[in-house]
């Protein structure tokens, strides 16, 4: 799973966690005089759980649960969580399932299970698991924001937008909803919808790599390429590794025909990332337009390595292989590009490879 769904699997644990907690800036003063209380041993393992201490926050569960003399819910639930931030996935589910065993209408119960889901890339079950945490209650921003971002892993744009649209109902200040929807409108190249969200967002005082990003691809399609700049600049400022500001601010530089500074950004990007397929396609048209025609060969076949039906690589490679004057190769590219569905491609079988 990508670290970024990580992130998010933590902010909905500890957001369910705050409310049930209890008095923890109190038990934390004065653990002292509590020590053999379950609920001082309760709430220890909920700060544990928040400082990363996982096995301190399971023995403090088990502890509250033998001075209690029986388990509850919320405390089989949190060992489970512990056990996901451990990395023991399988231990998390039996203690998930063990909970709706007791009662299937704990609807935390159905969250957890789901995000074990997700981060085992199960995406159906933890569509549905989501799905009836939801039905078992439906004031959830935080299930509504992780069922958006199973329906966008699938490239169902509507039914994300649709559930972020339903987080964000349900808490209008949710920072991180409106990010991603104005990033989806970006991708389904609805930029009014996107600015609108953007300025939400901005609104919030929030920052992040990702919503200066998007501000930038506004900006390139206003032509603002001063500002457009600025803003990759503040994404990369925050995360220097940020590949996707890389590759835009690339897309800046190519766009107004500084195909050097270009090339040199889309380098960047793909050396920090060499699975990113947009950076090594920009990189190889790059070198096409300063003929370094071996170059961008490479690049072209770099990526197809990564996704072998990346049709625009490969439609760029006949191109290259043309003006080499390798026209079998050129040939080759453009029928399995037409044969994936790339139908730009005919026209140069029609003609070059007749």
């Amino acid at each position: 799973m990508p670290q970024t769904r990580i992130s998010l699997i933590l902010i909905c644990v500890f957001a369910s966690l705050i409310s049930v907690a209890q008095n923890i800036e109190m038990v934390i003063a004065s653990n002292v005089t509590y020590i053999e209380k379950p609920e001082s041993y309760y709430n220890r393992g909920v700060n544990y759980l928040r400082e990363g201490e996982e096995h301190l926050a399971i023995q403090s569960f088990k502890k509250s649960i033998a001075l209690k003399g029986e388990e509850s819910e919320e405390i089989v639930n949190n060992i489970g969580l512990g056990y996901v931030l451990m990395g023991k996935l399988d231990s998390a589910k039996l203690m998930f399932n063990h909970v709706l065993t007791k009662n299937e209408g704990n609807h935390n119960a159905y969250i957890n299970i789901g995000m074990v889901a997700a981060f085992e890339g199960d995406d159906t079950l933890a569509l549905a698991s989501y799905s009836k945490a939801i039905k078992l209650n439906h004031v959830s921003a935080g299930v509504y924001y992780l069922r958006a971002q199973i329906y966008e892993g699938q490239g169902n744009y509507d039914d994300a937008i649709g559930d972020y649209e339903r987080s964000i109902g349900v808490d209008p200040d949710f920072f991180e909803a409106y990010v991603n929807k104005a990033s989806l409108y970006i991708d389904i190249e609805e930029y009014d919808k996107a600015s609108i969200d953007v300025e939400k967002a901005l609104s919030l005082q929030g920052e992040s790599p990702k919503l200066y990003n998007i501000l930038g691809q506004l900006y390139i399609k206003s032509e603002n390429w001063d500002e457009a700049i600025k803003s990759f600049d503040k994404a990369l400022d925050m995360n220097k590794k940020h590949v996707e500001s890389m590759n835009n601010k690339g897309r800046v530089y190519f766009l107004v025909e500084d195909y050097s500074e270009a090339r040199r950004w889309f380098s960047k990007a793909s050396d920090f990332d060499p699975n990113y397929t947009y950076a090594l396609n920009n990189l190889g048209s790059s070198e096409v337009l300063l003929e370094n025609y071996e170059d961008a060969i490479d690049a072209f076949s770099r990526a197809l390595r990564v996704n072998p039906d990346y049709t625009v690589a490969m439609y760029n490679r006949a191109i290259v292989y043309e003006k080499m004057g390798a026209y079998l190769d050129a040939c080759d590219d453009w029928q399995e590009a037409y044969r994936l569905g790339y139908v730009k491609a005919k026209e140069h079988l029609d003609i070059e490879c007749r």
